[in-house]
């Protein structure tokens, strides 16, 4: 998912890659039954994301997923706005980094490092 997400291609293709993060400031700025909106929504969008985390209590889960929502939706937005290509990658590698739980200090391997069969996607290649 987060591989998926914080690639290039996604930064770079607005009319069809998630508007959440452009929203997200919109939002704010709207109305208290537009935010409540909003806010229920992007609450189960966490509920999925906690779903797929087997092993963890609910209040981890939910915690770890609200923190890789934020980190993804943050680093896309942040991206998409600084109208730099090197620094937006460098902005997508650092969230990616960050929900794989590695740091530029650390360089232990991680499930998105290891190729898998007929995985189009390459961790350098950006697109």
């Amino acid at each position: 998912l987060v591989a998926i997400y914080l690639r290039s291609g996604h930064r770079d293709d607005r009319a069809r890659g998630c508007v959440l993060p452009a929203l997200g400031t919109d939002i704010a700025r709207s109305s208290p039954k537009a935010r409540r909106a909003f806010a229920s929504k992007l609450d189960e969008m966490i509920d999925v994301i906690a779903g797929l985390l087997p092993g963890k209590s609910p209040k981890q889960a939910r915690q770890i997923a609200t923190s890789a929502l934020a980190t993804m939706m943050g680093s896309i937005a942040l991206a998409r706005a600084v109208g730099n290509k090197d620094l937006s990658d460098q902005i997508l590698e650092a969230g990616r980094q960050a929900l794989s739980g590695q740091s530029a200090r650390r360089k232990a391997p991680v499930a998105s490092d290891v190729p898998r069969p007929n995985d189009n996607f390459k961790e350098n290649d950006h697109d």
